[in-house]
Parts: structure tokens; sequence; C-alpha cells
């Protein structure tokens, strides 16, 4: 499913995507900008692809957008311990 006009030009958002491994490989990906519901999706691991053009190291987290110009101001990792990282720029 494909949503267009979700951002929106020259206002800071947020956004959220929480990534959840569920028991019997089994995986829960939630969206959200600005705490509002975009889509959640839940199903096999097996079902999700990643495109070729799409695809760094292995084990890597990526984050990036298809046909939009997006500015990330600040970027947050909380692994499953709940520790917080930022991702600042360089």
């Amino acid at each position: 499913m494909r949503k267009s006009g979700l951002f929106i030009n020259n206002k800071k958002q947020a956004i959220q995507v929480d990534v959840t491994l569920e028991q019997e490989d089994r995986v829960s990906i939630r969206f959200q900008i600005d705490q509002q519901e975009i889509f959640h999706w839940k199903g096999s691991r097996k079902d999700l692809t990643l495109r070729e053009m799409w695809r760094i190291y292995p084990k890597a987290l990526g984050l990036g957008v298809d046909q939009d110009a997006i500015q990330f101001h600040k970027i947050s990792f909380q692994s499953k311990t709940g520790e917080v990282y930022r991702i600042d720029q360089e």
C-alpha cells in the first residue's frame, strides 16, 4: 500500500517506525507521522523483501525514502533493551 502526500513542505514532522520481532519468525511494523498511524503490518519475515538498489551492509540499519526529498533533523534508535542511541550529523 502506497500513500502520497504524507509529508508537508517546510514543516517538521515526528516520524516513528516500530519494528517488533515476534514469535515464530513473525514481525510487526508500525509507521506513524505526528502520532497518527499511517500503516501497521504484521506477517512472516519471509514476506519482507528488499530491492537490490536499497541494499546496504548485512545486518545494518537503513533509513530512506522513495520519490521524496526529506531532511532528517534528528534520528534516534531504541534497542530491545530500551537503550536509546542518537544518530548525529557528521
